[in-house]
């Protein structure tokens, strides 16, 4: 799948290499998620690919928090992305705060 979506990005069809991720990213496959965000943020869909990382971290997908704090350094939310390394994400997906 991973060279199909290469060859779709190079031919610049985002919307068919999307289409293969969608339907296992939506079935729970965490790996899909990601990769799925991977394509929406080089796409400029940045929140799209926000709520996938976000969605695979609560599916108990570790490699995601990273990426998503690197998604969130990149749109130049760098507070939140240390606290999303530092801290992590609420049950509910939103970003945590320090107890005070």
């Amino acid at each position: 799948m991973r060279a199909r979506t290469a060859l779709l990005e190079r031919a610049r069809r985002t919307h068919e290499a999307l289409a293969v991720w969608e339907p296992p990213a939506r079935r729970g496959d965490t790996a899909a998620m990601r990769m799925l965000a991977k394509l929406l943020s080089r796409a400029g869909q940045i929140s799209t690919a926000e709520w996938w990382l976000r969605h695979a971290v609560q599916h108990g997908d570790p490699e995601s928090l990273a990426e998503l704090a690197e998604l969130l350094r990149l749109a130049g939310r760098v507070d939140e992305a240390d606290r999303v390394v530092e801290i992590g994400l609420e049950p509910g997906g939103q970003t945590a705060n320090q107890w005070t």
